[in-house]
């Protein structure tokens, strides 16, 4: 399925970070008293956010099928927001090149986003990892995170694949 990036699909994304960061956020004075352990509930949606990010770089077989579903529906809800909410209109956002990743990444993609599945899947799994993957999926193509995030998380993706498949074999 080759679905258009949009504004709305944007939206999802940026929604769910800040619904996460509305949530996780433990006030001026506690943040101050313990940052680390306040950063540190962060980490799982950074997680999940990471891996939904690889996710949208994956361009075909299955993983790459159900993201464009996925990011088809979202852009549909997020459009359906913009245009019947608020009066706006359906535009096409800047989508940055996706990095590309080779066998070895495309392993480690697999072996994440399963890892993270059954995660999430768990019943006492927070709506925090949930709202990270479906973040990561949503903004992992704008031109911006694109930019920032893709290099280094297929870099990883790609080098800890060959790593890992290297030894094994």
């Amino acid at each position: 399925m080759n679905a258009d990036y949009t504004l709305g699909t944007l939206l999802v994304g940026v929604l769910m970070a800040a619904i996460e960061l509305a949530v996780w956020y433990p006030g001026h004075k506690a943040l101050m008293k313990k940052p680390v352990q306040h950063l540190g509930d962060l980490l799982p949606f950074l997680w999940t956010w990471c891996v939904g990010a690889l996710t949208a770089m994956v361009a075909g077989g299955l993983v790459g099928w159900a993201t464009g579903w996925f990011i088809w529906g979202a852009g549909w809800l997020g459009d359906a927001a913009l245009v019947w909410g608020v009066g706006g209109d359906r535009q096409t956002a800047p989508q940055g090149a996706s990095q590309a990743l080779t066998s070895g990444g495309l392993f480690m993609t697999v072996l994440l986003i399963t890892v993270t599945y059954i995660r999430v899947r768990k019943s006492d799994a927070s709506w925090s990892r949930k709202r990270g993957v479906i973040s990561g999926v949503t903004m992992g193509l704008s031109a911006g995170v694109a930019a920032a995030a893709a290099v280094p998380l297929a870099s990883a993706a790609n080098i800890s694949g060959a790593w890992l498949t290297g030894m094994v074999s």
